[in-house]
């Protein structure tokens, strides 16, 4: 059983589950239809002075990593189980849409997996330089109400095919189809980090080339 102390520097995963129905009992306790972040709801928050927590959810982290860094561990963490559901190895083929604070974590996640051809796909200049410091081979411009199929196209002429998984972390309806367009026939689509909207898609572009989300 885990056990903290006072004084103990912890990382907390903020999301509470029941830790007794089914998909808690499997370990995937985000899907727990009692699942709940601290902060919403009636829950007090982490910008409170003091806030009460389950023990299995809080995580010992040592001296020499600082608090700060410690703060990332969430985002980090939601990249590495988004790697481990897409099944990766150092021979997929990657595209990562959107370099917000999960696409860079996941960028850095491929590149400590050994994944060589790690595409970004991006609309800001910031952001792209970002995705290249962190390591990213290829990084491509989204151009405004433009076709897709330029992406598809420059992706192809580098490794003679779309990319095995794309990472979709934008959540609008121009970043899933882009996804769609770019995505290797029988490839997969991740999405991660949806907005609360709708999202047009064609289905029969994904069922068509059997690809899966």
């Amino acid at each position: 059983k885990k056990i903290c102390i006072s004084g103990d520097r912890v990382v907390i995963e903020p999301g509470v589950s029941c830790q007794k129905c089914h998909y808690c009992l499997q370990g995937r306790f985000n899907l727990c239809r009692k699942f709940a972040f601290i902060g919403t709801g009636n829950r007090p928050g982490a910008l409170s002075r003091y806030l009460a927590h389950p023990m299995n959810n809080c995580h010992k982290i040592p001296q020499h990593i600082a608090l700060a860094d410690g703060a990332i561990c969430t985002g980090l963490a939601s990249a590495i189980h988004a790697c481990k559901r897409a099944g990766l190895h150092k021979e997929t083929n990657v595209a990562i849409i959107g370099t917000g604070f999960t696409g860079i974590n996941l960028v850095l996640t491929c590149k400590i997996m050994g994944i060589k051809n790690i595409f970004v796909i991006e609309s800001s200049e910031y952001r792209m330089n970002l995705a290249r410091h962190f390591g990213a081979e290829y990084v491509l411009k989204i151009k405004p109400h433009g076709d897709p199929q330029y992406l598809k196209q420059i992706i192809k002429e580098i490794i003679g095919q779309g990319p095995d998984v794309t990472f979709e972390t934008a959540g609008n309806t121009e970043s899933f189809e882009i996804a769609t367009v770019i995505t290797r026939g029988g490839g997969q689509i991740v999405v991660i980090n949806p907005k609360p909207k709708i999202i047009r898609a064609k289905l029969d572009r994904m069922a068509n080339r059997e690809i899966d989300i």
